[in-house]
């Protein structure tokens, strides 16, 4: 088990920027069809009331959803949901999750296309999911001074809610999900993410999770799906876009709290990662503000 100071999830999450925003919520009645978008974002659904159908036309899978039910896409697979001309009213509270930081998503890589969590499947581990959905749509229903930005905060939440859940229910984990799962590999990520500068080496973070170097490199690897010092030099990047971008370190400072042994070698570690260097990364992320900014 890992001491509450050791929130893993919570910090990167917040190095990765969660952000998220509920863009529709309508009744529906009789026959109707509602189409994913095409934007790559990690989409969610919350059915309210009545029923309906999700489609995957990639793969042809299709499955009944009810009342309370939540459905996570962390891809954004092509879907649709389709009333089955029931003469019920259906009700929906759609949304979307996004990161505004990381080439690559380490959690997001981590989730599986799909994840429905049905109400009916244990109300009583669920509770906390089902009285904050039904928070969310009696907000969205009221339409008051703030409403979007409750709606979006309490989107956050629910994330973090869904993740949990995943994490409490899923027999096979997988990516840095299936290494926080696992207390031994994840007294090792505790370590590393506590002092990402640190010279680490695997028998040190071994010695973290108090197994033998091979065993831990071999249960390291097959777990998050890389070696513990990939897995390091990935953090360390992320680490490094969001104070390149968001606090504008210079990148003398950066590769100093990162404990590379000069401004030289962080930035060839970084184009590896990038593809471009720190400074090409700053100015993408400046025109995209800018961009972004309303006219």
């Amino acid at each position: 088990m890992i001491d509450r100071s050791d929130d893993l999830l919570s910090t990167m999450l917040t190095v990765i920027r969660l952000r998220a925003r509920v863009y529709h919520h309508a009744s529906f009645c009789g026959g109707w069809q509602l189409d994913s978008s095409e934007e790559r974002r990690a989409s969610f659904h919350i059915l309210g009331s009545g029923r309906c159908r999700l489609e995957l036309p990639e793969t042809g899978q299709s499955m009944p959803l009810r009342a309370g039910d939540l459905v996570l896409l962390p891809r954004n697979t092509p879907h649709r949901l389709r009333g089955e001309g029931a003469e019920e009213y259906t009700t929906l509270l759609c949304g979307y999750f996004e990161f505004s930081l990381g080439s690559t998503n380490p959690i997001v890589d981590a989730l599986p296309d799909l994840l429905v969590m049905a109400a009916a499947d244990d109300p009583q581990s669920a509770a906390q999911l089902t009285a904050l959905s039904a928070l969310m749509l009696s907000e969205a229903d009221r339409i008051q001074s703030g409403s979007r930005l409750a709606l979006d905060r309490l989107a956050e939440v629910l994330f973090v809610m869904m993740l949990r859940r995943y994490l409490e229910t899923a027999t096979e984990p997988l990516g840095i999900l299936a290494g926080l799962a696992d207390p031994k590999i994840a007294r090792a990520l505790a370590a590393l993410h506590r002092a990402p500068e640190r010279a680490w080496r695997v028998d040190t973070l071994a010695k973290e999770a108090c197994m033998s170097r091979t065993a831990f490199a071999q249960r390291f690897a097959a777990l998050v799906g890389q070696p513990p010092l990939a897995y390091l030099s990935a953090w360390r990047m992320l680490l490094a876009e969001r104070w390149l971008a968001e606090e504008r370190l210079s990148v003398a400072m950066v590769a100093e709290r990162l404990g590379y042994a000069s401004e030289t070698a962080f930035r060839r570690a970084f184009k590896r990662t990038h593809g471009s260097g720190p400074g090409s990364l700053r100015r993408r992320r400046e025109q995209a503000m800018g961009q972004a900014a309303p006219t």
